[in-house]
């Protein structure tokens, strides 16, 4: 399975470092962690992220996951035909595989800098 991506604020990223799962507010408020696949990130960042700053990308290895990632069609916006993957639980932080700073600029454009990520 390919790799997946979590964006992820920076306040949200200090909670991850210090807890072994990590339980955003979609997973209360939808049942799920929102997920992406990397061909998915230019129209997500753009959508939801423009111009945002303090703004991570985690890269996830499926496998390691502790919860079931299912395909569905989007939530939050509308259907564009795309399904994008759903974590139904807590993403536990053992399955970070790396970190990336996002500098996103105003038209929704983004570059990644790797960073080093410590449990």
């Amino acid at each position: 399975m390919k790799n997946l991506y979590h964006l992820i604020d920076y306040n949200s990223l200090n909670q991850l470092r210090s807890n072994p799962s990590y339980e955003p507010e979609s997973l209360q408020q939808e049942g799920f962690v929102h997920l992406a696949y990397d061909h998915q990130l230019p129209f997500i960042i753009n959508h939801f992220f423009k111009g945002a700053s303090g703004i991570h990308l985690l890269e996830i290895a499926p496998s390691l996951l502790h919860a079931e990632v299912v395909d569905e069609a989007p939530a939050g916006i509308e259907d564009d035909g795309e399904l994008y993957p759903h974590l139904y639980g807590a993403l536990n932080a053992s399955a970070v595989q790396r970190l990336y700073a996002l500098s996103i600029d105003g038209e929704g454009g983004f570059t990644k800098t790797e960073v080093p990520f410590h449990l």
